[in-house]
């Protein structure tokens, strides 16, 4: 990687994070030696508090990566190891294009349904309107959230240690509050 190149990708992580603070969240940059993340986003919610909900990065900066594009977006290239990979990985994983020139940060999220699969590579729009801003704050937010089907995995793998409760014949025990409303119709 020559010195230009690589001064370059520095810019761009650093405009990732400046926008991602600016939105608000935070922003953690992983490891140099990596294999196609270059960092995380952690939602913060609206009182100051980290989330836990966490966005991997995949930042390219720099113009030739925003030459090919069309009217929708800018065209990304990518090699399928990536694509395995990222499909796989276990947060949802956005490409991220930074235009060092206007410092503006366009994404789009990796998922099987928004990419076109080549014979050697694979590639997706990047919308020119979907940028890195507070403006786009609950998209993101939807993205680390996770679909329904993920969430409800979730929510059973919290219950399983109840659930195997019940299964070894142990009993359990709630204990509700009974609290009244007296806008309540059951008053």
């Amino acid at each position: 990687m020559s010195q230009s190149t690589d001064i370059t990708g520095r810019i761009g992580v650093n405009a990732v994070e400046r926008a991602v603070l600016e939105i608000g969240w935070l922003f953690r940059e992983l490891p140099t030696s990596d294999f196609g993340i270059d960092g995380q986003i952690e939602i913060v919610d609206d009182f100051g508090n980290p989330s836990g909900r966490l966005i991997a990065v995949q930042i390219k900066s720099g113009p030739s990566y925003l030459k090919e594009k069309t009217s929708a977006g800018f065209i990304y290239r990518g090699d399928p190891r990536h694509l395995s990979y990222w499909s796989q990985y276990s947060l949802p994983v956005i490409i991220v294009l930074h235009d060092p020139e206007s410092g503006t940060c366009y994404w789009q999220s990796v998922e099987p349904g928004n990419v076109t699969t080549l014979k050697k590579s694979w590639t997706k729009t990047i919308p020119h309107g979907q940028r890195l801003a507070k403006e786009g704050r609950s998209i993101l937010q939807g993205l680390a959230t996770g679909s329904p089907y993920f969430l409800r995995l979730a929510e059973l793998a919290q219950a399983r240690p109840v659930m195997q409760q019940l299964v070894d014949g142990k009993r359990l025990f709630l204990e509700a509050e009974e609290w009244i409303n007296k806008s309540s119709a059951y008053v």
